[in-house]
């Protein structure tokens, strides 16, 4: 005889439904005010002292009001207290901390306990990579305790760079002094830049000290204390873990979250595949995690509270052996706070201690409430844990009329399956265009498909992590088949991303997301009210398509110039048009950060590039741009195109295998650039090799007819003092109002004099800090507007259809902010060049 099945949803009672309903009310009410707080913050800018005087008040104006009516003071109070909190905790760091003490860019002593183990520098490793980016450098972080040579008591940490070579090694506990040069936490510079600083700050990290060599390191012969020492015992376990996974970038960053630069390009493919989420190692593995435990459980027979005890204690080991980046620890926090409710034996509303534990979360990583992934992370988990109350009376009349099994049965397994990636794919894919600006048009299908793979290849590199952990030497040779599985994956994620329409690039703003997802949601949820929701979709497609039209034009003619230090990274753009002019940098890695920039700026899609000539630091982000920004076209000179060797052939033929084509323009080519015109003025030759180098920079001056007569901007790459007189002797009387200063702005007469004799408004100027305001300058500098990006960040310059010239800075960020700081920082955005030491 078959029971009733059990309720497991509390208080469905009629007598208590009113009691759940304000539970979940108030606990999303709560988070409601929390995030709304915690964005106003950062937009009003005001003290928090200001905030929490806010929300007493607020606070002390509910005391008299009926209890019915205290939502409004009450979420007052809440939302001011958010936002105060999330002033404190990221703008306002503490005046003890180490970056307070002590200068940027100075020559500092600092001392403290080594908190993590040493790990290799990222670095560049494609064709255009510079020699000086090869030199292999270890980082670690380092507690602060003092700085100075006066011992002065500071707080934070320090990520320490240091040369690999001659490096005698550190261990967390160690307690050492180091030398070397310091530098502050940077805020962002450029439009679309995650924000370092506010990062930074809320995880206590002062800055980055780069130290030349290990003779700089004193290492104090202090006792470690045994917090320490189980420290250095899990890091032994997660290196004897890997050492057993091997060397695939996949199957590492999957099972231990080990991400490294092989990492990255299979991890885009996965993000256009619309499954980034299985790499990440989130809440997808901690809910395999559990579910493997529970049907172990269950196996020996009915254990009741068991069951979510042994899956407490799996996560628990799991968070202890993983890297505690912000997506384990997220989905571990929520993971853990629901097993609790259920391990209580009580009948807790799971919505409601999401909510509560959201809130929780929030409170200790404020940043969180702009990031995507604890949206994505919290947003998909009230969905599906609403679809599953939705769905639980249907489940059980399925089970109730004993559906037959077989091939039936299975089909309806995909079908569901499908339709729950498809729900998920709908609601969270408005903020995911928002954030990336990339949506993925085939991620549910791709999603059936290779989630189940990647759960199967997750239990695999479990086994395979444990028994390199028991027993190493069987370990090595079972390790091929967790490492061709994940061949299949990536070739799998690589298939679907191939497929015509599998991703598109759009151009989608945080208010568009909230309501799009919104009436998504809705959509979902409640079909009964589908004769709204629908139409409102329709109407967040039409605004989405609408918007990305507005967005993608400039009136007139526009060029940004990117803060990319030693190098030229500039976005011009005139109607519907957009070019890069040059693309590179020799100290920093601009992959990402031109596509971000791109993309904040409204022209995610920037299919041609002209690159003036062949110096690393003007060309070597080409093929990440080619990948972000959909690069398909190159224009380059008569002596690029000559070049047969070295890094400069490199990246040519391979954007070539990417379907990138290349044009040479030579002296008098013009074309239409959206509202302007560009005509090349100087390319140097091929045949002669005076102007294969600096002096055979491309020059091109763009056009614009305007409302008050002609304008125009010249751009001259590193030309120097033969190529100044070859161009000014074929177009003599060259003015400008808008121009570039010639080789990142160096002390050349020619250059100066040349500069001068454009008669412009506006200079741009691309460099490092060495090359900022040169005296050989000066006079240049007191008859027009000196924009420098060494001073200013990213600056642009936009002569309008009337013919008005406004310029500035354009550092508009987009929000965005990088979950974890220091590593990030570090490993993908700048590495201080050791070499560069002894300059400082």
């Amino acid at each position: 005889m078959r029971g009733t099945p059990k309720d497991t949803t509390p208080n469905q009672t009629r007598a208590g439904r009113p009691a759940f309903v304000r539970a979940r009310r108030r606990a999303f009410g709560a988070l409601a005010c929390v995030l709304a707080g915690m964005w106003l913050a950062p937009a009003l800018g005001w003290p928090s002292a200001w905030w929490f005087a806010a929300a007493v008040v607020a606070a002390l104006a509910g005391v008299p009001a009926p209890a019915r009516w205290w939502w409004g003071p009450g979420g007052a109070a809440v939302l001011a207290a958010a936002a105060g909190w999330a002033q404190l905790r990221l703008n306002e760091p503490s005046l003890a901390r180490a970056d307070a003490l002590l200068g940027d860019n100075t020559l500092s002593r600092i001392e403290g306990t080594v908190r993590t183990t040493p790990k290799p520098v990222s670095r560049p490793d494609g064709p255009g990579a510079p020699g000086a980016w090869q030199d292999a450098a270890v980082w670690f972080e380092l507690a602060v305790r003092a700085v100075g040579e006066g011992h002065t008591a500071a707080g934070g940490s320090i990520a320490v760079i240091v040369p690999e070579s001659g490096f005698a090694g550190v261990r967390p506990g160690d307690r050492i002094v180091v030398r070397g040069v310091f530098r502050h936490p940077n805020a962002p510079t450029n439009p679309g830049e995650p924000d370092w600083s506010r990062s930074a700050n809320q995880r206590g990290h002062a800055g980055t000290l780069t130290v030349p060599s290990d003779g700089l390191i004193e290492r104090r012969g202090d006792g470690v204390s045994p917090a320490w020492r189980v420290v250095r015992w899990r890091d032994a376990l997660r290196a004897r873990a890997g050492d057993a996974l091997g060397n695939d970038p996949v199957l590492r960053a999957l099972v231990l979250g080990q991400r490294d630069r092989d990492f990255e390009a299979s991890y885009r493919v996965f993000q256009r595949a619309g499954v980034a989420h299985v790499l990440a190692v989130s809440g997808f593995h901690l809910a395999l995690l559990a579910g493997m435990v529970v049907v172990l459980v269950r196996a020996t027979g009915e254990r009741g509270r068991l069951e979510s005890l042994g899956a407490f204690a799996a996560i628990g080991v799991m968070l202890f052996l993983v890297p505690a980046n912000a997506p384990i620890v997220r989905a571990g926090v929520l993971a853990l706070a629901v097993l609790l409710a259920d391990a209580a034996g009580r009948r807790w509303d799971r919505l409601t201690v999401l909510a509560w534990a959201a809130t929780g979360l929030l409170i200790w990583r404020p940043l969180d409430a702009s990031g995507l992934g604890f949206l994505l992370s919290v947003g998909i988990t009230a969905l599906l844990l609403a679809m599953g109350e939705r769905d639980r009376a249907e489940r059980w009349a399925l089970i109730e009329r004993q559906r037959p099994g077989g091939w039936r049965s299975g089909a309806r397994r995909v079908a569901k399956a499908f339709r729950v990636n498809a729900c998920c794919w709908l609601v969270g894919t408005p903020v995911i265009a928002a954030a990336t600006g990339v949506v993925s048009l085939i991620a549910p299908l791709a999603a059936v498909v290779i989630v189940p793979l990647a759960g199967l290849l997750l239990a695999l590199g479990w086994m395979q992590a444990v028994l390199g952990l028991v027993l190493p030497g069987i370990a090595a040779r079972t390790a091929g088949l967790p490492v061709a599985l994940a061949g299949v994956c990536t070739g799998l994620a690589s298939w679907f991303d191939r497929l015509p329409f599998a991703s598109v690039v759009v151009h989608a703003g945080w208010g568009w997301a909230g309501v799009a997802s919104a009436c998504a949601a809705a959509w979902v949820l409640r079909p009964d009210r589908r004769r709204w929701t629908t139409p409102a979709l329709i109407a967040c497609a039409i605004w989405l398509i609408a918007g990305a039209r507005m967005a993608g034009r400039v009136e007139g003619l526009r060029i940004d110039m990117l803060d990319v230090g030693d190098g030229t990274a500039a976005l011009v753009r005139s109607g519907r048009e957009s070019l890069w002019w040059d693309c590179g940098a020799l100290h920093r890695d601009v992959d990402d950060l031109a596509a971000d920039a791109a993309r904040a700026l409204g022209s995610p899609r920037v299919r041609t590039a002209i690159i003036t000539h062949a110096n690393l630091d003007h060309f070597n982000a080409l093929p990440g741009a080619a990948e972000s920004c959909g690069l398909r076209e190159v224009l380059i000179t008569p002596a690029l195109d000559a070049v047969a060797e070295g890094p400069w052939a490199r990246t040519r033929a391979l954007l070539e295998s990417r379907g990138v084509t290349f044009r040479v323009l030579r002296a008098g080519d013009a074309f239409v650039f959206g509202d302007a015109r560009a005509e090349v003025l100087w390319a140097g030759a091929a045949h002669d090799p005076r102007w294969h180098g600096n002096d055979g920079s491309m020059v091109v001056r763009f056009t614009l007819p305007t409302g008050s007569g002609e304008r125009s901007l010249v751009l001259c790459g590193d030309i120097q003092t033969a190529g100044i007189a070859r161009l000014l002797a074929a177009h003599p009387g060259l003015t400008a109002d808008i121009a570039e200063a010639p080789h990142h702005g160096s002390a050349n007469a020619a250059a100066v004099e040349f500069v001068g004799s454009l008669s412009p408004r506006v200079v741009l100027q691309s460099s490092g800090r060495s090359r900022s305001g040169l005296p050989a300058w000066d006079a240049v500098r007191a008859s027009t507007r000196w924009l420098a990006t060494p001073d200013l960040g990213a600056v642009y310059a936009h002569i309008r259809p009337d013919g008005v010239i406004i310029s500035g800075p354009s550092r508009t960020t987009s929000g965005r902010v990088a979950a974890d700081a220091v590593e990030r920082r570090i490993e993908r955005v700048e590495l201080p060049l050791l070499g560069q030491f002894g300059a400082e």
